[in-house]
């Protein structure tokens, strides 16, 4: 039997907060900008942790919706819902 494991890649896409510093060369993000801000990032380290998990065995949810900013207490009942053995917050 296989585990599931729930990631949360965290806040929305227009979130405020962390971001990275200006990115070279006039490059822009998915979204226009000019700086790949927290939800991005995660992202991308999500994607890459969901294709490591499944290629060894693992079954994936993902709980936190990529562009709407979803409360941490609906990503927590997501996984619980989904009856995750693990929950994999990526901040």
């Amino acid at each position: 039997m296989s585990k599931l494991v729930a990631l949360d890649s965290g806040h929305g896409v227009n979130t405020s907060g962390k971001r990275s510093p200006q990115l070279p060369n006039g490059q822009k993000t998915e979204v226009g900008r000019n700086y790949m801000n927290e939800k991005l990032f995660n992202r991308a380290v999500e994607k890459y942790l969901e294709a490591e998990l499944v290629k060894n065995g693992f079954k994936v949810v993902k709980v936190a919706d990529y562009d709407a900013d979803t409360s941490l207490g609906n990503r927590v009942s997501a996984a619980n819902k989904a009856k995750a053995d693990l929950y994999v917050s990526i901040h």
